[in-house]
């Protein structure tokens, strides 16, 4: 597990990310807080989801 951890740089994650341009104009959303257990609240505005401009893997790894 530790090997797999540094092969995909989970460590430095919260540090490194970058949210893709594309993402952010076909998939609007806000944090808007963190829940009791501190994960991240995140709002979506799915009325303005353009589903032609997404495609469905980095939409799972913008949301996860």
């Amino acid at each position: 597990h530790i090997q797999w951890r540094k092969d995909n740089s989970v460590d430095t994650i919260l540090q490194d990310y970058v949210e893709h341009e594309a993402l952010s104009k076909y998939f609007p959303g806000n944090l808007i807080g963190f829940d009791k257990e501190n994960c991240p609240v995140k709002y979506f505005a799915f009325g303005n989801l353009d589903a032609k401009g997404t495609q469905i893997v980095r939409l799972i790894l913008f949301c996860c």
